[in-house]
């Protein structure tokens, strides 16, 4: 038996120079996946092996370039995916610093229906990223729950 009710979920993963999306029902099934991997400097040394002489400033000023083309690549990845899928809940997973780039390059589309940020990494066993994925929904689920019961509280105490 189909829950009409259940919600398809899209979990994308992002790190500097990869990302992984899936579409996933709550119970965890893979219903699709894509992915994205670019070569993209981490370091200084990686960027002084390409380019020779340049600053440390100019380095990194180089590195953070490359990476917010990566993100806005990833971000595009991840709205083409919704416009084939189109899932009700989207979860954000990966480092904690690129989790606050990636953000503003989501179509406003995604962003209305981001639900929870997780920390993860894409090049994680795909199991292992779906079950911290679901697992954060869960948790923001009850979070909000609780909030709403807290709140829903307050407003009959006041009375």
């Amino acid at each position: 038996m189909i829950n009409k009710n259940a919600k398809k979920l899209g979990i994308f993963v992002v790190d500097r120079e990869s990302a992984v999306i899936f579409f996933v029902d709550e119970s965890g099934n893979i219903l699709e996946k894509d992915f994205l991997r670019e070569s993209t400097p981490k370091n200084f040394h990686t960027a002084r092996a390409s380019f020779k002489g340049l600053s440390e400033k100019k380095d990194f000023n180089y590195i953070e370039g490359e990476l917010k083309h990566h993100l806005k690549r990833s971000a595009y990845l991840a709205f083409n995916f919704y416009q084939k899928n189109k899932f009700d809940i989207f979860l954000l997973g990966g480092r904690k610093e690129i989790l606050g780039k990636i953000r503003p390059d989501f179509h406003n589309y995604l962003q209305k229906i981001l639900f929870a940020k997780f920390l993860a990494d894409p090049d994680q066993g795909t199991e292992e990223v779906v079950k911290k994925a679901l697992d954060a929904y869960k948790d923001e689920i009850n979070k909000r729950e609780k909030q709403g019961l807290e709140e829903s509280l307050s407003h009959h105490h006041d009375k």
